[in-house]
């Protein structure tokens, strides 16, 4: 009988350090996910993102498309996303540097240094 108090508070002492872990997990997987903040993009279409540049070929159709490759692939981890974002990123940096694109201008600044540095990171050049 007397085993059955130390095996108790034993048992009872893993359940809250369970808890403690799983509570720090979750905290630095939401903050992963909320320290993206180029707005949410969760419901938009790539495809028709994509069909809606092809058909203009204007700077904001192409940033839209671009903020929603970036949310699919660091937010919700398509990894099937990434060489979309590393092409269409690639395009947006070639018109920067031809002086046909100007960044400041093509969406707030803090949104697109956060787009800048994800699709250098998906291999834009």
């Amino acid at each position: 009988m007397r085993n059955t108090p130390t095996r108790t508070g034993a048992v009872f002492g893993l359940m809250v350090l369970l808890l403690v872990l799983g509570s720090l997990m979750a905290s630095t997987l939401q903050h992963s996910r909320t320290s993206l903040s180029i707005g949410d993009f969760s419901r938009a279409d790539p495809a028709a993102a994509k069909a809606a540049f092809e058909g203009s070929r204007t700077d904001r159709d192409l940033v839209t498309l671009i903020k929603i490759l970036c949310y699919r692939w660091k937010v919700q981890g398509d990894e099937a996303k990434k060489p979309d974002l590393a092409r269409y990123g690639t395009l947006l940096l070639d018109r920067a540097r031809a002086g046909e694109s100007d960044l400041e201008k093509a969406d707030d600044p803090d949104v697109m240094l956060q787009v800048l540095a994800l699709i250098r990171e998906a291999g834009a050049r």
